[in-house]
């Protein structure tokens, strides 16, 4: 998508990683053009055929089960840093930004290579993840320095 002429602030491949807790996308913005790369959905945890109650009115029928908070987020953010991990050693990506709640951004960072961390350069805590691209981009935009 074109951005807004007051978004057009990214000369170099700039990934914006937009997300909560469960979804995130990844965009790539580079001059005046935004682009989707992917997104990723942490998918719900399933039971086996065999370990599926038989008492239950959906026999065979898998049933989702209840994830420990720290277990879900621990396996999100670990896929997560291993996307962002591809887009700049893989992807031509030279700087990237969070905007997503800070518990979430945080843990991610922390599994971060020391290789990939160093190209992030912003961080906004917002929880942007049902929002439209475009306010998400205006709060990293808001939180960029620029010389005028």
């Amino acid at each position: 998508m074109q951005l807004p002429e007051a978004l057009q602030h990214f000369p170099e491949p700039t990934l914006i990683v937009v997300g909560d807790h469960i979804h995130t996308k990844f965009w790539i913005a580079r001059d005046t053009i935004l682009e989707e790369a992917d997104a990723y959905i942490l998918p719900r945890e399933h039971l086996s055929d065999n370990e599926t109650s038989h008492g239950n009115a959906n026999v065979g029928q898998p049933y989702t089960i209840p994830v420990k908070d720290d277990e879900r987020l621990r396996k999100y953010t670990e896929e997560v840093a291993s996307r962002i991990a591809d887009f700049v050693r893989e992807g031509g990506v030279t700087v990237f930004h969070f905007v997503m709640p800070a518990e979430v951004s945080g843990e991610i960072i922390k599994k971060l290579p020391d290789d990939v961390a160093k190209h992030l350069k912003k961080t906004i805590d917002a929880n942007l993840g049902h929002a439209s691209i475009t306010e998400a981009v205006e709060r990293v935009v808001e939180a960029l320095p620029f010389a005028d």
